[in-house]
């Protein structure tokens, strides 16, 4: 215990430094007396213990204070927050956060250029530097990189330090959309480079195999890359309290371990799968990139092997000081980081409460018969593993995110039994692609299953906390729950002591009899039988589906035919919404489209469908005969010729006729057409089954409203697609008068920095008495229709949605 002891005496010095204003010189005075009593009562136990307590208190706060950051005249803080414009040239020190519209680059400065022309000035610099430069092109690892633009200190928003969080990480400079100019590659070690080639590879592979958005999930369980994963969905797993699923942290990896050594005793005994689960520890810290929140993660979690290799909790203890020691000995700032503090915490509810909870579970299920027992012995790993870190991190994430989500429990219950599933299918999935990618689809579908009930569960209780209104504290609020949290915590830890009884087995005696080749044939025919009856239900069902999918400001048009093509109609602005649209609306095994069509080459209809391209083999993609000089339109070209597709361009009279009925007619634009504006070269498009036609306009304004007109006087549709997502400059009165829809459907994003749609347009379909229903309010829309009938469907209930659904299900007859 002397070792635990000590340890708790520098973290408290180590926090003590952080809250107080402490100095080195301050500190030796504080150690004077401290050493005086050491040769004092040197031979005295707990005199000695006491003074050596008090050493370390001040050798925790000393290393504190010497970790403050100081930054002389060449760090590259020393020239943040003026009005000068300034070039740094440094190396990309770590791999690219890559997100939807903009990359996020840790540069590790080198030289810095101050001024233009011959009174500049170049000093050499250190520090890092964090830039957030445009989406394309994508910059790698080990690139020597210029950037051109003005340093800055990171923010502090009410809701989140930033400037904080950057600070833990040594990042005290921010750079917004440099101009950036590839100096050099490969600058960095071959060690990280290969190691980040590897990665991204292993992510290749999985996009490949999974649909989005389980393959952005995937490779956050597996890889620690969570720039994938849709931002809804994202907020849905902090608001159900389950981000630990998605972060790598110490409790998921316990949960690995243990699965690990639950599956390899069965298999080569107890004593050898203890060094497999750390063998598993070590690969799995590698393939997430091993980065310092990764490795804090490991230890934290091989503690947890560590407990249950020897059974001695008291020695567990010790080693979880030690380790929480070690590594603020490295850097004090992580004692501030919640996920270091959410890594110990829940490591610790997991070596102290998992026995506890196992115990008073198992006495229970030998009150349980038939159907109940098998549920709660199923279920009792998950429960069990739940409760432990709960209880131990509920405080610490009252403390930190003033918030309780009442789903959570029911959540992680629900979820967490199937992550070992997903770890070990998905490890499967992905090393079978890398050898035959064929072999991992079909692996795939192992993992897609547990993968879509986790994203479904999540997706379904988010909803329940929405209507229950997630507790959103005050700071009064938040400091009286965490403590009211802490002394929950306490007395269920107390009243579990007590009622310690000898394990017995938590699985169903019958199913645990089996031999294990049986255990796995059976489940492995459950898999089966599970999977063709997804497979059947995902078949075509003889009807045209048109889904107008929520993907925020932009337009992305999934059209599904009665005999299953797909078309899809523009990708939006982000390519994580459309990709998880599109994973959960196509059948599971499906990654090939019919047709993919760009309207035009605008940011919220082309930046989706460069993803689109890369992770879905197209047939064929169809294009407006115009062009851009954007980055964009330039990575979007290269993507087309890499792909090997070859665009046909589009224009008025074009006419695309399925085998099942479907009619898609291009009216516009006509050949050599000439406008001002790029959105006026939109292609507009008629899809029609039967009596049924949607009307598609892209971005088209009143200029090509009138062409329509003119060429196209009978433009009836039973449904329109405003254009140009509400402007000002659309959807004229007397086009709404040509058209007549018994329903408009309007793509936008809420609280957009448009302000789209306008108030005068809105006006316009009210005179009109024209009902309109908007991706914003009703989230994703879907019209079905057998050529005669339309039915209509939203994600989200509102008043408008139900009156058009009211109208459109009418017979229209042109």
């Amino acid at each position: 215990m002397t070792l635990f002891y000590l340890c708790l005496a520098w973290l408290l010095g180590v926090v003590g430094a952080s809250l107080l204003p402490l100095s080195v010189p301050m500190l030796v005075v504080l150690a004077v007396p401290g050493m005086g009593a050491l040769l004092m009562w040197l031979r005295e136990r707990v005199p000695r213990l006491l003074a050596l307590c008090w050493l370390i208190l001040l050798a925790g706060c000393a290393r504190t204070v010497l970790a403050t950051p100081s930054f002389d005249a060449d760090h590259l803080a020393a020239y943040r927050d003026t009005d000068e414009a300034v070039t740094v040239i440094g190396v990309v020190d770590g791999e690219p956060d890559v997100r939807d519209t903009f990359q996020l680059l840790r540069i590790r400065a080198e030289f810095l250029t101050l001024g233009n022309g011959p009174i500049s000035r170049h000093e050499e610099v250190h520090g890092l530097l964090l830039a957030r430069v445009a989406r394309y092109p994508t910059r790698q690892y080990g690139e020597r990189l210029s950037l051109t633009g003005q340093l800055v200190t990171p923010q502090v928003f009410p809701d989140f330090d930033y400037r904080d969080y950057l600070a833990r990480q040594g990042i005290y400079v921010v750079m917004y959309y440099p101009r950036v100019k590839l100096l050099a590659a490969d600058q960095g070690s071959p060690f990280w480079q290969a190691l980040y080639a590897l990665r991204g590879h292993l992510s290749a592979v999985i996009t490949c195999v999974l649909p989005e958005p389980y393959a952005a999930l995937l490779k956050a369980i597996l890889l620690g890359n969570r720039s994938g994963i849709p931002p809804p969905l994202y907020e849905q797993f902090n608001v159900t309290g389950t981000s630990h699923i998605i972060v790598i942290s110490g409790s998921n990896i316990a949960i690995l371990c243990g699965f690990l050594l639950a599956a390899f005793t069965r298999l080569v005994g107890r004593r050898i799968a203890f060094y497999v689960s750390l063998l598993g520890i070590a690969l799995y810290v590698l393939l997430a990139g091993a980065d310092a929140p990764v490795i804090r993660a490991a230890l934290m979690g091989g503690l947890y092997v560590l407990a249950l290799r020897f059974g001695r909790r008291a020695e567990a203890r010790t080693s979880l000081m030690f380790a929480a020691t070690l590594m603020t000995m490295v850097n004090p700032v992580w004692i501030r980081d919640p996920g270091f503090q959410l890594s110990c915490s829940a490591t610790a509810g997991l070596i102290w409460l998992v026995p506890l909870l196992e115990d008073a579970l198992n006495s229970g299920l030998h009150r349980l018969r038939g159907v109940a027992a098998l549920v709660s012995g199923l279920l009792g790993d998950g429960l069990v593993v739940t409760l432990a870190a709960q209880i131990t991190t509920l405080p610490l994430i009252v403390y930190h995110f003033a918030r309780i989500s009442p789903v959570s429990l029911l959540t992680n219950v629900l979820i967490v039994p199937v992550q070992p599933f997903i770890m070990l299918s998905g490890a499967l999935a992905t090393l079978s692609g890398l050898i035959w990618l064929p072999a991992g689809q079909v692996v795939g579908w192992l993992a897609w299953l547990p993968l879509a009930w986790t994203v479904k569960c999540v997706e379904s209780t988010a909803h329940v906390a929405d209507m229950l209104r997630v507790a959103d504290l005050g700071s009064f609020g938040r400091v009286g729950m965490t403590l009211g949290a802490a002394i929950l915590a306490a007395i269920l830890y107390l009243s579990l002591y007590d009622r310690r009884r000898g394990l017995v087995t938590n699985v169903p005696g019958a199913f645990k009899r089996l031999r294990t080749s049986t255990q796995l044939s059976l489940t492995l025919a459950g898999i089966g039988v599970l999977l063709a009856c997804l497979a059947y239900l995902s078949l075509p069902d003889g009807r045209l589906h048109v889904v107008f999918l929520n993907v925020g400001q932009g337009d992305a048009i999934l059209i599904t035919t009665p005999h299953g093509s797909q078309i899809l109609v523009d990708g939006g602005p982000t390519p994580s919404a459309v990709l998880a649209a599109l994973g959960q609306r196509m059948p599971f095994w499906d990654r090939t489209l019919d047709l993919v069509v760009n309207t035009h080459p605008e940011s919220d209809h082309l930046s989706g469908l460069l993803a689109v391209l890369e992770r879905y083999r197209v047939e064929r993609v169809l294009t407006p005969p115009v062009e851009a000089e954007s980055a964009l339109y330039v990575a979007w070209r290269a993507t087309l010729q890499r792909s090997g597709t070859h665009p046909v361009t589009g224009q008025s009279g074009m006419h695309i006729h399925t085998s099942d009925g479907v009619s898609l007619e291009i009216l516009h634009p006509v050949e050599n057409a000439r406008y001002r504006r790029l959105n006026d070269y939109s292609l507009v498009l008629r899809v029609t089954l039967g009596h049924i036609s949607f009307l598609l306009t892209g971005d088209i304004t009143s200029e090509v409203e009138r062409d329509l007109l003119e060429r196209y006087p009978a433009l009836r549709a039973m449904v329109l697609k405003v254009p140009h997502h509400g402007s000002a400059t659309s959807s004229s009165p007397a086009f709404l008068r040509a058209v007549q829809p018994r329903v408009a459907v309007l793509s936008v994003a809420a609280d957009n920095a448009l302000n789209l749609p306008a108030d005068e347009v809105l006006q316009r379909y009210r005179e009109t008495g024209i009902p309109l229903v908007r991706t914003d309010q009703a989230g994703t829309i879907e019209f079905t229709t057998d050529g005669e009938q339309l039915w209509m469907s939203t994600e989200r209930s509102t008043e408008c949605a139900e009156a058009g659904a009211t109208i459109a299900r009418a017979l229209w007859l042109r």
